[in-house]
């Protein structure tokens, strides 16, 4: 594509970065959705776990209020 009277050098060169930006863009957007996918398949139902369970229920009352508040941080 020839540069018009309107059309200069420099955006040609923006074209091209635009291009490179684009590209890169599109394989990180891809690794990400494969590491998704790859972590997806590699998790695994465990038991859970009572008495991690016991303890958070420890902290609550029957409304589901706290028992205590927490401490302030």
């Amino acid at each position: 594509m020839a540069d018009g009277p309107d059309r200069g050098a420099g955006s040609v060169c923006a074209a091209g970065a635009a291009a490179f930006q684009t590209w890169v863009f599109s394989i990180l957007k891809h690794k990400i959705i494969d590491e998704l996918r790859r972590n997806q398949r590699l998790q695994t139902e465990s038991e859970p776990d009572t008495a991690l369970e016991n303890a958070v229920d420890s902290l609550f009352d029957q409304r589901e209020h706290w028992n205590e508040p927490p401490a302030r941080w």
